[in-house]
């Protein structure tokens, strides 16, 4: 029963953690978007509104409507009929690019088909569709596809003609094309090379707590340093920690600042048990304490690449240190919509014991509690 419901949580989570990563390549999706947009504009020519005229025809009688469509739709749409029709009303128009824009759509289950021609003039779709209705008469006749009266027009004078803008149905559906390709082509960037989006994202991975979000880096304010101080002692205490090293994935994150700053935070709050906190590797040195007991605080940027976190990794499996928590660390320039912040936490007057409690949270400058 664990077992579902841990599976069962997981789902969201990850559908969640995948769009996120997408999202994270909003400027690529963007770029598809508009792409597919201008493509259609391009395919479809420039764009203008398209004026729609059209007939309908009476066809044989002894045959299906789709069977009958099907063999207007034949004669209307060959190059070399439209080419007499364009000739015939001397009318400047490519055979090829006309055929493309003739429909034929058989109505319901009856023994009538339309016949409709887009043009950007409403005088040229009315000469051409009459004339291609001419042309499917006489050629079903010759043919003996039909026989007189059949096939003939039920609307020979009245042929209606209305205004279609399809620039904007063109436009939508291929930025909609383009939007599904860069969804897709971002799903494949992120299989090859995962992202890892936030500071709760970080510490999933590294199976870690995270014990704060540095959202002005590097500058931290004085009652999240003390919070974060507080998280380390008491972390390194219950752990049974007298060294912790700080240590960065990225290596452009200079630490000893921050190392000296939580020090001398848990030291302020009057404890003799105080860990030895500093940065990892700034003296030259191996990381030694007197019981041989250290454990590790892990920074790193909001977002980063699943390989950035490797060396991490195996430094963690191959010294076996605990790892007390993670520093997310907000770069400038990433949108704060794409990390998902979890819920502030209860302070330490909530959760402590009175005996563990700090005097204050709030050190004053000399980095004493007031």
């Amino acid at each position: 029963m664990v077992l579902s419901l841990e599976a069962e949580g997981r789902v969201p989570m990850e559908v969640k953690e995948a769009a996120r990563r997408i999202l994270w390549h909003y400027k690529l999706l963007i770029l598809f978007v508009v792409t597919g947009g201008l493509m259609s504009l391009v395919l479809r020519g420039d764009g203008v509104p398209m004026h729609v005229a059209s007939s309908r025809l009476v066809v044989a009688t002894d045959v299906e409507s789709d069977v009958a469509a099907g063999s207007v739709t034949g004669i209307a749409t060959s190059e070399a009929r439209i080419a007499e029709v364009l000739a015939g009303g001397n009318i400047d128009r490519d055979p090829g690019s006309v055929a493309s824009r003739v429909s034929i759509t058989p109505i319901g289950s009856s023994d009538i088909v339309e016949l409709a021609v887009r043009d950007p003039d409403p005088d040229v779709a009315v000469v051409i569709a009459r004339g291609l209705s001419t042309q499917v008469i006489e050629v079903m006749r010759r043919s003996g596809l039909a026989h007189a009266p059949l096939p003939y027009l039920v609307n020979t004078a009245d042929i209606s003609t209305t205004v279609v803008s399809s620039s904007v149905q063109d436009v939508a559906l291929g930025a909609l094309v383009g939007l599904v390709l860069g969804i897709l082509f971002t799903a494949l960037l992120e299989a090859i090379s995962p992202t890892i989006i936030g500071g709760d994202a970080i510490a999933a991975e590294l199976r870690a707590p995270l014990l704060t979000v540095v959202r002005h880096w590097p500058r931290i304010d004085e009652q999240e340093m003390a919070w974060l101080s507080w998280q380390v002692g008491f972390g390194a205490r219950r752990l049974h920690v007298r060294t912790v090293e700080i240590t960065t994935v990225d290596p452009s994150i200079d630490v000893r600042p921050l190392a000296q700053s939580v020090s001398e935070g848990a030291e302020s709050h009057g404890s003799t048990r105080a860990p030895r906190i500093r940065a990892l590797g700034a003296d030259g040195l191996i990381p030694f304490s007197a019981n041989g007991s250290v454990g590790l605080v892990i920074t790193a940027p909001t977002v980063l690449k699943d390989a950035d976190l490797e060396p991490v990794r195996e430094l963690m499996m191959v010294t076996g240190w605990p790892t007390l928590g993670v520093i997310a660390i907000e770069r400038l320039g990433v949108h704060r919509w794409f990390l998902r912040v979890r819920p502030m936490r209860r302070r330490p007057s909530q959760v402590a014991a009175p005996s563990q409690q700090p005097r204050s949270l709030r050190p004053s400058r000399s980095g004493r509690a007031t």
